[in-house]
């Protein structure tokens, strides 16, 4: 068990069956408010039109809604929908028309899925998601 910050704890297991044990025992009651954390996987998906999907501006749980629908062959469930920050460029007057969207999903087989056969938004497909890996997004001076 490690200990995160001041009610973030992490209990890791020897095996699957513990931690299968330790999913089907109620610690709700004995700890009033404690939840399973959930694991994120993340897709980027880069030159996405903004008014195709923008997760700034759209309504959320819609914009999650429509991207199930019409992935509904790759079985994706999003659990978050985001954009990576980006700076924009101060010389430009036109604000970037495309920017790059992350899905996050629970499950990494769904991740791997869309990987693998791409992304549909808004009738066009994205061949080439990528994994989202949030270190790389280093802001440098």
């Amino acid at each position: 068990m490690n200990k995160y910050s001041n009610w973030v704890y992490r209990i890791q297991c020897k095996n699957p069956r513990d931690t299968k044990k330790l999913k089907t025992m109620n610690w709700g009651a004995a700890f009033e408010g404690l939840m399973e954390h959930q694991r994120k996987y993340g897709i980027v998906i880069h030159r996405v039109p903004k008014e195709d999907l923008n997760p700034k501006t759209d309504d959320n749980s819609k914009a999650i809604a429509k991207l199930e629908e019409k992935n509904s062959t790759r079985q994706l469930h999003i659990a978050k929908l985001d954009t990576i920050p980006k700076k924009e460029n101060q010389r430009s007057e036109t604000p970037a028309r495309h920017h790059s969207i992350i899905i996050f999903t629970n499950d990494p087989t769904e991740a791997n899925e869309c990987m693998n056969r791409g992304i549909i938004i808004k009738g066009r497909i994205y061949s080439s998601p990528e994994r989202y890996a949030p270190q790389l997004n280093i802001i440098q001076c």
